[in-house]
């Protein structure tokens, strides 16, 4: 309800566990919005920064209901949507929690194929190529058993932030280790 997954899937070209990703990166991002734009001011840049994103989110995620909020606010300046903007994105977030998000696929890969994964990934950094959000967490899950967890934000931050030549250096010494 109030979430076109369809079109969503239909933009992911059927990836349905892509799809899936953003959504729990959503609940991750805005689940507190209410501790996130408490001190922040109507009218001020972070604020705007803020609601400008969010609304460009929910619409990619054909959230429409946290997305019509959010334009409300950025397009026409209407704050007085701001506390039903916060109640709607973080029921939005909790019926994700408990309808969408069991749905991720987190089944443990064997090391075989684990360091097939790695490998194929530092190929795929070393040249620019694109990587599928559903790789990048078969890999996350399937190094959950096997390296610790501060080395499971490094690579995280690394993916999140494009930095190729971390995430080989990473790679390369976790496939060493394995």
């Amino acid at each position: 309800e109030g979430i076109d997954l369809d079109k969503v899937v239909e933009n992911f070209g059927g990836d349905i566990q892509a799809a899936l990703l953003l959504y729990e990166k959503f609940v991750k991002n805005y689940q507190n919005i209410d501790k996130d734009i408490k001190n922040l001011q109507d009218d001020s840049k972070e604020f705007e920064q803020y609601i400008h994103k969010l609304k460009g989110v929910s619409g990619n995620l054909q959230i429409k209901n946290v997305f019509d909020l959010a334009k409300q606010i950025h397009d026409e300046h209407n704050y007085s949507f701001r506390d039903e903007l916060i109640k709607a994105t973080q029921d939005l977030c909790e019926k994700i929690k408990t309808t969408l998000i069991p749905l991720i696929e987190t089944k443990q890969i064997d090391t075989k194929e684990l360091k097939e994964l790695i490998i194929s990934m530092i190929k795929d950094l070393e040249n620019y190529e694109y990587i599928k959000t559903a790789t990048i967490t078969k890999l996350i899950n399937g190094l959950k058993d096997s390296i610790d967890h501060d080395q499971i934000e490094i690579l995280q931050q690394g993916f999140y932030e494009s930095d190729n030549d971390l995430l080989v250096e990473k790679l390369n010494s976790i496939l060493e280790n394995l």
